[in-house]
Order: C-alpha cells, then sequence, then structure tokens
C-alpha cells in the first residue's frame, strides 16, 4: 500500500470528519444496518439503497416519463389550437377591416 504525505493524511482526516459532521456516516450506517436487518435480502440492493435515500422507484420514474410525455403532448396541441385560432381571427379582421381610401 502507498504511504500517505501529511498534506494528503490531512485531507482524509478533514474529509472524514466532514462526512461525520454532516451526519452522512450516522445515515449511511442506518440504512446499510437496515438491508443487513431484512429477512429476505433484495434482489436489487442498489434500488434499495436508492429507496432508502428517497429516490423514486423504477415505476414512479417511468410513471413521472408517461405522465411528461402526455402533458408535452397536450401542450403542442394546445399551441396548435392557439395558431390556428390566431390565424382565424387575423382572416377575420381583414373581412372586417374597412378598405383604405
Amino acid at each position: 500500500m502507498t504511504e500517505l504525505t501529511a498534506e494528503e493524511a490531512e485531507q482524509q482526516i478533514s474529509f472524514r470528519k466532514y462526512l461525520a459532521d454532516s451526519g452522512v456516516l450516522d445515515f449511511t450506517t442506518q440504512f446499510l444496518v437496515a438491508l443487513y436487518e431484512e429477512d429476505t435480502r433484495p434482489s436489487n440492493a442498489l434500488e434499495f439503497v436508492k429507496s432508502r435515500l428517497g429516490a423514486p422507484t423504477a415505476a414512479e420514474t417511468l410513471a413521472r416519463e408517461e405522465e411528461a410525455r402526455r402533458v408535452q403532448g397536450e401542450l403542442a396541441a394546445a399551441r396548435a389550437e392557439l395558431e390556428s385560432l390566431r390565424a382565424q381571427l387575423e382572416a377575420l379582421g381583414a373581412e372586417a377591416a374597412p378598405p383604405e381610401a
């Protein structure tokens, strides 16, 4: 193993203190203990960790993506309708305008 310089050792100590002070070590320990205490091991440990961190599940992500596609389709339809109505309004305005002398 490579020997650390004094500066590198100080950086490691500082980083460990930062992790401890910010609660990262406690939180990491908590979800690792929760994983250890599971009666049956999750088939996907990474998904378990993500769920403990509050990340959306794959199903939730797919549902959000589908919702986004649906809303984008509705937006495109609304924009097309707006353009059509603007064109109709412009045509009506041109018909109603008195001829210039």
